[in-house]
């Protein structure tokens, strides 16, 4: 009985292991707009290098274009899969 206790949990590791890598994905694209969503893929891109944890990445955001008055902002990814983020706005 032993034996295949450890082969499931075995198998339980393997396969929680595997979907830890899949659920990593690099991520290829970060793009923001500000005010009105272009749609996937047609924001302005930030200049990252593809990874699966971007850190202290800065960006220059030209506001000097903008009205006076409030704005939104919102920012998302794309990981190698081809799937987006949710948008985070601000």
């Amino acid at each position: 009985m032993v034996p295949f206790l450890k082969g499931i949990a075995v198998y339980c590791v393997i396969f929680s292991w595997g979907c830890c890598l899949y659920a990593q994905s690099n991520i290829t694209r970060v793009e923001y707009y500000i005010d009105n969503d272009p749609g996937y893929g047609n924001a302005l891109p930030v200049n990252i290098s593809p990874g699966n944890n971007l850190v202290n990445i800065t960006q220059s955001i030209p506001v000097n274009t903008l009205s006076t008055g409030a704005h939104s902002f919102g920012i998302r990814a794309k990981d190698a899969n081809g799937a987006w983020s949710l948008d985070n706005k601000l």
